[in-house]
């Protein structure tokens, strides 16, 4: 009698391990899944060409970055933004100034320090970068995304807070 009220209770336990490891290994799986299918999301949106960054810094809590495009042409075009977006909710738009020269787009956030993209605002996770550009010829801006053809490597910013304060 014991010995099957001792066999029962492994048979329970070994079902409740096996419920346990098949669960943390699908909590696991699932953000990744969410975020290959956003990754793809934003490559769908994106144009075969890119945007080449020329130069990029933070200074304080501001994020600048310029760079060009080739192949735009100056007659076609409406507007540029320096588009952040984390692939699903969030999104937020920054003018961009510019300027024509050798049949390219030359493009550059705020040139003035500590000013620019205040990275301090935005929560802690991955961000996508997207120039978007609107041509007068599309109902639909184009997105471009990004290649690091300047003399920096890339970076990683944190923010530092006291008393869970910025």
């Amino acid at each position: 009698m014991i010995k099957k009220v001792l066999k029962i209770i492994v048979v329970i336990l070994m079902i409740i391990g096996i419920f346990c490891g098949v669960s943390i290994t699908v909590k696991k799986e699932i953000p990744k899944l969410a975020r290959e299918e956003k990754e793809v999301n934003i490559i769908n949106m994106v144009q075969n060409r890119i945007a080449d960054i020329k130069s990029f810094y933070t200074y304080g809590r501001a994020f600048n970055i310029s760079g060009e495009v080739s192949n735009i042409n100056k007659d076609n075009f409406e507007g540029a933004k320096l588009i952040i977006t984390d692939g699903e909710q969030y999104e937020k738009s920054y003018n961009l100034n510019y300027e024509f020269k050798d049949n390219k787009l030359n493009f550059s956030s705020d040139i003035e320090i500590n000013s620019g993209i205040i990275i301090d605002e935005l929560e802690n996770k991955d961000y996508y970068c997207l120039l978007r550009l609107k041509l007068n010829n599309s109902a639909n801006p184009k997105y471009y995304s990004f290649v690091n053809s300047s003399e920096y490597k890339d970076i990683e910013y944190y923010t530092i807070t006291k008393e869970r304060k910025k």
